[in-house]
């Protein structure tokens, strides 16, 4: 069961780099890189980590579930 955990940290630790790097004095490039950095790597831990193991452990596609879904995975 690694996945949840992978999700949990990897969600929690982007959060924190977010918090941490939106409360800075002065905003720089690189602190706008690594914001934009954290926000797609946690949408990438939902879009393919999360369907992944739900697929796994409840033997149910998600993304056949519905129409959208279904069009989203094309």
């Amino acid at each position: 069961m690694i996945p949840p955990i992978l999700i949990s940290v990897g969600t929690f630790g982007n959060a924190m780099t977010i918090f941490v790097l939106l409360h800075q004095k002065k905003m720089t490039s690189t602190a706008l890189f690594l914001i934009v950095l954290a926000l797609s790597d946690t949408l990438m831990l939902f879009s393919g980590l999360l369907p992944a193991w739900v697929r796994y452990t409840l033997v149910i596609d998600i993304l056949w579930l519905s129409n959208t879904g279904c069009k989203a995975q094309l």
